[in-house]
């Protein structure tokens, strides 16, 4: 039997479209938890966030010699994921008869815990005022942001996650970064967020 945890993702994700399950099961491992945290992101239906999981790697499994060759599996996990739980909030959204807006299946919401934390008091205050922040951007900017901070994707993977191109994904994390400068709080507080709370995102700015 093949130790498939020593494998990049690139060799899991080839032993899938040739039958593995063993290697099934350590991608599905691996990405469990990212695809999980993301999913409430988007809805908080814990149990339709589970089933979105299931049902996509039960597609891989069942149309492994379908597959095509895969270069960024992360993304294209996420991708396909992503598109799954808003087609099901859709659908969930029409059949309770309320408003797709009324259930917010784009806009995040972030936490203080999230966030990198030093233990100072003004890195403190920090961290609430960025979370304050990003949780008044609009949801577009928002993800872009998830994605890049919390998940490390590239601006290429973020765009191919989100159904866009790579210069939409740059200018939408502009315009999030200069939404969030306008905050007094973290105007003040700029330099300590640079290079404690979000050195991936203002590194590529």
């Amino acid at each position: 039997m093949n130790n498939t945890t020593q494998w990049d993702d690139a060799r899991v994700f080839q032993a899938i479209r040739n039958g593995s399950v063993e290697a099934l099961s350590e991608l599905y491992l691996r990405y469990h938890a990212p695809l999980l945290q993301h999913g409430l992101k988007l809805t908080l239906d814990y149990v339709r966030v589970e089933e979105c999981i299931q049902e996509l790697f039960l597609y891989l499994h069942e149309r492994h010699d379908h597959l095509g060759d895969v270069k960024h599996v992360a993304a294209y996990l996420m991708k396909s994921f992503r598109r799954r739980v808003l087609a099901e909030v859709r659908v969930a959204a029409k059949r309770r008869l309320v408003s797709l807006d009324s259930l917010s299946p784009e806009r995040m919401v972030f936490a203080t815990e999230e966030l990198e934390y030093t233990g100072e008091e003004e890195d403190a205050t920090a961290r609430a005022a960025m979370v304050q922040a990003l949780n008044q951007l609009p949801p577009r900017q928002q993800e872009a942001i998830y994605l890049r901070y919390y998940h490390g994707f590239s601006t290429r993977e973020i765009a191919e996650i989100m159904g866009v191109v790579d210069q939409t994904i740059l200018n939408t994390i502009y315009q999030a970064l200069q939404r969030m400068r306008k905050n007094v709080r973290l105007r003040r507080g700029v330099g300590m967020l640079v290079a404690v709370i979000l050195p991936k995102i203002w590194i590529i700015v």
